[in-house]
Formats: C-alpha cells, sequence, structure tokens
C-alpha cells in the first residue's frame, strides 16, 4: 500500500479522522475532523497513542505486526466518546499498515452515530434496514475487508480501484460462496464520485420468483390483489446510483429480457402502469455460478450475459491466498475479542497449519464462523488446533463395498498415480482444481505429486 493510494482513495474518499503513527508510536500527523472530537488538545505532535486514544492500550503486539507488515488491518468497533458540549458519539477505529517508514500506521476514525439513527427512522422498512446495517458493517470492512499482501489480493485492490474511476459500467463480479462478493461491490461503490448516491442490494435468489418482479420494477396501487399502495422498485431507488444483483444467476429467463431493456434504454414501467419511469444507474451483479454453461443450457440469455460482463472481476478462494488467510483468522480473533470481551493473542503454529490445509469451501465466511465458535469455547491465551473445529469433508471417508478389490489384487501406487494424473487432465493442469476433484488440499497434493517424481510433468 503506498503513500498516494493512501492518500486519494481512502483519505479522499472517506469522511474520517486520521492520524499518522510513527515508529514509537508517537502522533507524526493528523486532520482537523479527528481533532473535533479531542478538543483537550490544542496539538497531537509526539504524543503517544495511547495518551489521546487509551482504546489502545494493551494493543503493543498488534502494532509491531502492522509496523513489520504481518499485518495489514485490524478495527475497534463502537467506541464511545463525548465532546465538549457533552454530546456522545459512536466511532470505529480502524488501524492500517501503510509501509512507510516514517509513519508506518495509519489510524482512521469514521462516526457512526448518524448511521445508527438512520437505522432507527427506516426501520418499518426490511430493504433500508439491510441496506443501513450493511454500512454500519462494511464502513469498517472496505479497511480490513481485504486483508493480506498476495498476489490474488493485490490483484483484485487494483482492478476495483480501477473500475472505481468509470461511474456507470456494468460489472460483473464471479467467485465462489463466502468469498466477499457484495464487499467487493460497496466498495466499488464507495471508491466512486457516487458514494452519497443509494447503494441497493438485493439477493435474486432469496425472493420467490412470482415476486422477484414486483421487487425490481415495483408497482401501482391496485396492479394486483393485495397491491393496496404505490410501491417502487430498486430500480427506482438505485437511481443516481449503484444497484447490485447479487445471485444475478437466479432470475427466471423470462425476466431477463426485462432486465436487459432496462439496461439498454435505462427506462421501464412499474407493474400496472403505462407511464415510462427513467432510471441512471450503476449495476453490479455477481455470481457463484457459471454463466458460461447456463448459456449453453438456454437457462440464461446470451445478450444479457454480454451486456454485464462489460468488466468481470473475479473474488479469489480463500484457499489460494496462502498466508492471508492468517492474516485474515486474526482479524477475527481481535474482532470477536472485543466482541466476547476476551484477550485471545494468537494462534499456535499447529492452529496455523490446520487451517492453512483445509480445503475452505465456504471461503471467508466459513473462516469466519470456525474461529467464532473457537473463540466462545477458549480458554487460553491463544487458539491451538484442538480449538479449530472443521467439518469433515464430503467424500473424504469410503463407505465399504464402494471400492471393490481385484481378486488378484492391484498395485496401489499404480492407482494412486493414475488418479493423480486424472485430476490433472480434467483441471487442464490447475493443481488448486485437480486437489479439489480429490477432496484433498493443494499441499498435499503437491506432497503427492513429489513423492511420485510427478512435479515437472504437471
Amino acid at each position: 500500500m503506498t503513500e498516494s493510494s493512501l492518500s486519494t482513495i481512502i483519505l479522499e474518499s472517506l469522511q474520517a479522522g486520521w492520524i499518522f503513527l510513527d515508529q514509537d508510536l508517537r502522533i507524526v500527523q493528523f486532520n482537523s475532523l479527528f481533532q473535533t472530537w479531542h478538543p483537550h488538545y490544542q496539538t497531537f505532535d509526539k504524543l503517544s497513542v495511547t495518551e489521546v486514544l487509551p482504546e489502545t492500550v494493551g494493543l503493543d503486539l498488534l502494532f509491531k505486526e502492522l509496523i513489520s507488515g504481518k499485518q495489514t488491518a485490524f478495527t475497534l468497533s463502537h467506541i464511545e466518546k463525548e465532546s465538549l458540549k457533552k454530546e456522545t458519539g459512536y466511532f470505529n477505529l480502524i488501524f492500517l499498515s501503510t509501509k512507510i517508514p516514517e509513519k508506518p500506521i495509519l489510524i482512521l476514525l469514521f462516526n457512526d452515530t448518524d448511521f445508527a439513527l438512520i437505522v432507527q427512522k427506516v426501520q418499518q422498512q426490511s430493504y433500508e434496514i439491510k441496506l443501513m446495517r450493511s454500512l454500519l458493517h462494511t464502513k469498517t470492512a472496505m479497511a480490513s475487508g481485504l486483508i493480506g499482501s498476495s498476489e490474488p489480493i493485490n490483484r483484485l485492490r487494483n482492478m476495483i480501484e480501477k473500475v472505481a474511476s468509470v461511474p456507470y459500467s456494468t460489472i460483473l463480479i464471479q467467485g465462489e460462496t463466502g468469498t466477499g462478493k457484495s464487499l467487493v461491490a460497496y466498495m466499488i461503490h464507495h471508491l466512486t464520485d457516487k458514494r452519497d448516491r443509494p447503494f441497493i442490494e438485493f439477493n435474486c435468489a432469496a425472493v420467490p420468483e412470482t415476486l422477484l418482479e414486483s421487487e425490481l420494477f415495483g408497482y401501482e396501487k391496485g396492479a394486483f390483489t393485495h397491491a393496496a399502495a404505490l410501491k417502487k422498485g430498486l430500480l427506482e431507488e438505485a437511481n443516481g446510483g449503484t444497484l447490485f444483483l447479487d445471485e444475478i444467476g437466479d432470475v427466471p429467463i423470462n425476466l431477463q429480457s426485462k432486465l436487459l431493456t432496462v439496461l439498454e434504454s435505462r427506462k421501464f414501467r412499474r407493474l400496472g402502469s403505462t407511464r415510462e419511469t427513467t432510471s441512471k444507474f450503476r449495476l453490479i451483479a455477481a455470481t457463484n455460478r457459471n454463466l458460461k454453461i447456463m448459456l449453453e443450457k438456454n437457462k440464461f440469455r446470451e445478450d444479457l450475459f454480454y451486456r454485464i460482463q462489460v468488466v468481470t472481476i473475479n473474488c479469489p478462494p480463500l484457499r489460494d491466498l496462502g498466508d492471508d488467510l492468517i492474516s485474515i483468522a486474526q482479524h477475527f480473533i481481535q474482532n470477536y475479542n472485543r466482541e466476547f470481551g476476551k484477550a485471545v493473542k494468537n494462534l499456535t503454529p499447529e492452529a496455523r497449519h490446520k487451517l492453512k490445509h483445509y480445503d475452505w469451501p465456504g471461503n471467508v465466511r466459513e473462516l469466519r464462523n470456525v474461529i467464532e465458535r473457537a473463540m466462545i469455547f477458549s480458554e487460553g491465551p491463544n487458539l491451538g488446533a484442538e480449538d479449530i473445529q472443521l467439518p469433515q469433508k464430503p467424500g473424504q471417508e469410503i463407505a465399504n463395498g464402494d471400492v471393490s478389490l481385484p481378486e488378484k489384487g492391484l498395485s496401489f501406487e499404480e492407482l494412486e498415480k493414475g488418479l493423480l494424473r486424472q485430476a490433472l487432465e480434467r483441471s487442464s493442469g490447475n493443481q488448486s482444481q485437480a486437489a479439489r476433484l480429490l477432496n484433498m488440499s493443494r499441499d498435499t497434493f503437491r506432497y503427492r505429486l513429489e513423492k511420485y517424481n510427478m512435479l515437472e510433468s504437471s
């Protein structure tokens, strides 16, 4: 993370107070918004961070990891502060490693009081409640959601920065379940000059087909039974901002043509209306399904497919992130420390090994659940391998009778080599995919290739 990207992407894009710390954890730079909520200080120059932010007492190890680059970010949520006027505010503190020697740590201060009040005001509108809760969570997740410095994460960051500069180009986000597609969509929205306009998120798979059209297009009073009042659809609510359609592969084929028409003309009609409504928005679509296979089966329109994939972003699976997996796990540990009132410091080497040698079919979402469970039952200062409870992989056990042994026997070594070769052939040489076909980790798969001197041929 470079100094220029910090200034352009974070400091200018987010309305936040901020301070930079030097190697000795003393404040070397700050802005006026940060000072607003610390009115007792005329200046912060060379003050220790613990003097100004007592919430950071005891975080020495985390600060060291930020300075060394071993950890890229962590967050302290819902901190209460009081101004000189005795007004109480609630804040999120986000700590970032800058990798700038003279000021290696950046601390961002977000005021989330206003967002909490907004949530209360819209409690009768379910989709808006979901949106505001998403904002409350995602505002801090933006800094910490893309934790790590692996090649896939850096490639994803660069892609987000590039597409954010083009406000209305349609984007398709692809990735397995739990890889953070909704977070990527929100980051793209927030980094544009449309960040103050609506961000409407809608899961197409969560609504029955019969209701999907009315949710998207809205309806007039009396359009159908029980339509007691006019209702704006999500297409209309997203005007000027971003409409994020998650699981777009679940949109029925008859509705896909209507959606295509909206994308081409930016016009549509509410159900029961003869009047056209105009809405200009950016569409970001996401799916964990293979749309190309759906095209072949005539379950997805070809014209809509090419319309939504102007830009395609691939969210990498957790198993391909290497050591970043551990950084993400440590981020969850810190979150649950605050939530559960615990003081777990780290993962033992055995726990790290266990996490890194699991395939994570549920990706980051599954990792979060595993860490949450471990934190609930943990009693020591660190999480050990015994605290990490991982589910048995489907197909890991073979029931008696599933495989028949020939009467003359067989060479187990040749059988294993044959399976390895078949997996490589079916995955076109991609070792990660081949490992998944055999329900094993990539490291285990490579070990077996090395065992039979098959690495070079792969």
